[in-house]
């Protein structure tokens, strides 16, 4: 089972709210654009923040890493569960036991995968730094 990259515009805001950790993947940018390619670094070469002129790159973490580094640094639980078999996810985000989020959508117009995305920037919109 492959698990999904986060997309470019969540990379950037995780980059921005301190995501730091070294993974084996990144987003190349050029003069302030990606060319929205994921280009495969071997371990502990992908520098998070790394310069070289106008090119550098942002990391492009599985959504399940950035996921649980938002659980254990910040606190978040994102939460989706099916109801009733109907095909609608129950989508909840707590911060310190605290609800912040709640939606509930149909499964049918949007993959797990778009709507944990959703998930991770609206929790990452609500870190202030």
């Amino acid at each position: 089972m492959k698990e999904d990259l986060v997309e470019f515009e969540t990379a950037k805001l995780a980059k921005k709210k301190g995501f730091n950790i070294p993974v084996k993947k990144a987003y190349k940018v050029y003069n302030g654009y990606s060319d929205m390619k994921v280009n495969s670094f071997k371990i502990g070469k992908c520098d998070h923040n790394s310069l070289n002129g106008n090119c550098y790159n942002t990391s492009a973490p599985r959504q399940s890493l950035l996921q649980k580094w938002l659980r254990k640094k910040y606190g978040f639980n994102i939460s989706l569960t099916e109801y009733n078999k109907d095909g609608s996810l129950i989508i909840t985000i707590t911060r310190n036991r605290v609800e912040i989020y709640s939606e509930m959508t149909n499964n049918d117009l949007n993959e797990f995968e778009q709507v944990l995305e959703k998930c991770l920037q609206i929790a990452l919109n609500h870190i202030k730094i």
